[in-house]
């Protein structure tokens, strides 16, 4: 296109070409000539010298866009004249960023008006290529990976990536068969729609589940009748049916993309899992030993659990914190009793008894309350790690006021569903005090000798006026906790200690605290599940790692068999 802009007395021809387009910015790149008419010359406009290069005087001539963009004009290159006879000038490389339908030629200090061409000069396919370039690398890396795709969508995928393909080549090639920009757009919004609706297959967790069950089985055994595995094997195992759990709580991918966390789990890492364990099953070989005596363990440890402030009172966070660390000592050293000597066991009685002896209690703080929601993966997320709320009929969340005061010690057992709810096909997985992350460990799920669960935590707020918050979140899958058995009576005989759940004192006024006269484990509203399954000397889900957090935050409710 062709404009006229007064140069003086005479006049100066301009083109414009847009040379290409971004749809996400709007903004064009654009390249600009110019030429002034006899017997106006590069003489008469004047030339600064800049790095060997000629250009017209800036003060008077340029380029202006989006309102403030100044760019330099050039005496042409191309023109062959000589440096003070040239009349071709040029903007100084494409002007990128441009936005809007013109732009202000300055000549001589009088600015004009210059349109700028909507479409470009030439057909643009920069959009589609990176879109093919991206789209193919991230396909590519995913089934690299061991990741399988619906079948389908896999191959509608490959058909309009071939497309795609073919249809730059053709506007490379030029020609009557050269492809419009409306077609390279339609184009790359099919490739796109295409590599979004891709799918990942459902895991296979068959081969998984029986491996580890294998691996399970071996490590029950672990420390009974005068046998072990030997440390080596142990540690194999263990680390191997951590993989395993883990990937067992993986929900089926929805997208090949990696998410934010750094992790794509692939159908190939089930079955590596899986070869992991049959290996360190297959590897794995025992030895004699002889049993520590953990009794005085046990009771010290059951003791520290059961733990709580008097009426009216809450720990110092110092020392609660002494507190929770040393029974997390105890709790491994428990779980890895097979390989314990008597001198940690002892010493770590002593520990337990130290950390109880320095307990300080201080007079609770002001009231607030706290609100307890119910979170779960959000549908149709790229990650697990998307949450979203429970909601009652109403479509508001569900969730629960508890009246509390700052430094309270909060103990609810793991089994209390006013508090920890049940919601069908959802299993609670972590607690979050305050959004908490997890990093800062405010919330402990405590599990005694005997596999009773209790959820652990101190009450605490920046605003008492604003409250305070719990979010439990939930996983897909079986709720197994199971209810608390009635209180024992002429009728029905305690429990001789198996493990179950026992039977819950009546609930202290949860903004004061336990009764002060009330005894340890009743004040404590311990619960728990059944404690068949993994021998005391053999290895729990905690000595798995499993009692970490889930990415993201949180306290992983451990599960100790």
């Amino acid at each position: 296109m062709i404009y006229d802009t007064k140069y003086g007395e005479q006049q100066a021809t301009v083109w414009v070409a847009t040379l290409s387009y971004d749809s996400l910015s709007q903004a064009r790149e654009i390249m600009l000539y110019g030429e002034v008419a006899m017997p106006i010359s590069s003489q008469d406009v004047g030339v600064e010298e800049f790095d060997g290069r000629y250009y017209l005087p800036f003060e008077t001539n340029s380029v202006r866009h989006n309102e403030y963009v100044r760019s330099r004009l050039l005496w042409s290159e191309e023109d062959p004249k000589g440096t003070y006879d040239k009349t071709v000038f040029s903007s100084d490389g494409p002007i990128r960023g441009v936005r809007g339908t013109s732009v202000a030629l300055t000549l001589g200090g009088v600015e004009s008006t210059v349109s700028v061409p909507q479409e470009t000069a030439v057909t643009d396919t920069h959009e589609l290529e990176e879109a093919m370039t991206e789209h193919w690398s991230t396909y590519s890396a995913a089934v690299d990976a061991g990741m399988l795709l619906d079948e389908t969508t896999k191959q509608t995928y490959l058909s309009q990536d071939a497309a795609a393909r073919a249809l730059v080549t053709r506007a490379r090639a030029g020609g009557a068969d050269a492809p419009t920009n409306a077609d390279i757009q339609a184009a790359r919004t099919s490739l796109n729609t295409a590599f979004d609706a891709l799918t990942p297959a459902p895991y296979d967790r068959t081969s998984l589940t029986t491996s580890l069950a294998g691996a399970t089985t071996l490590l029950e055994a672990n420390g009974k009748d005068g046998r072990r595995l030997t440390r080596a094997s142990y540690d194999t195992l263990v680390a191997a049916v951590a993989t395993g759990q883990k990937l067992l709580a993986t929900p089926d991918a929805v997208t090949l993309k990696t998410p934010r966390e750094g992790e794509l789990v692939t159908h190939r890492d089930f079955d590596n899992a899986a070869a992991a364990l049959d290996a360190a099953v297959a590897a794995a070989t025992t030895e004699d030993y002889t049993p520590v005596d953990t009794t005085a363990l046990d009771a010290r440890y059951d003791a520290a659990i059961a733990r709580v402030p008097a009426e009216g009172k809450g720990f110092t966070p110092a020392t609660r914190a002494a507190l929770m660390s040393e029974i997390a000592t105890a709790a491994t050293l428990r779980d890895q009793a097979a390989y314990a000597t008597a001198d940690q066991v002892s010493q770590e009685v002593t520990a337990l008894e130290d950390v109880m002896d320095a307990l300080v209690e201080e007079p609770l703080g002001e009231a607030f309350t706290l609100t307890v929601r119910y979170q779960h993966p959000m549908e149709g997320a790229p990650s697990d790690l998307i949450h979203e709320y429970f909601n009652d009929a109403a479509g508001n969340p569900v969730e629960e006021q508890v009246p509390v005061h700052r430094g309270q010690e909060m103990r609810y057992p793991l089994t209390d569903e006013t508090l920890v709810k049940r919601f069908e096909g959802y299993t609670p997985r972590s607690f979050h005090l305050n959004s908490d992350d997890g990093t800062l460990g405010l919330v402990q799920v405590l599990t005694d000798s005997k596999g009773v669960r209790t959820v652990a935590f101190r009450a605490d707020t920046t605003s008492p006026a604003g409250g305070g918050s719990l979010d439990i979140r939930y996983v897909a899958g079986q709720d197994t906790r199971v209810a608390p058995s009635p209180t024992p009576g002429p009728e029905t005989p305690a429990d001789p200690g198996t493990g179950t759940d026992q039977a819950a004192a009546p609930a202290a006024d949860p903004a004061v605290g336990p009764s002060a006269g009330a005894a340890p484990q009743a004040a404590a509203q311990q619960g728990g599940r059944p404690g068949s399954g993994l021998a005391r000397t053999g290895v729990s889900l905690t000595a798995l790692g499993l009692a970490g957090v889930l990415t993201g935050g949180g306290v992983l409710l451990r599960r100790r068999r």
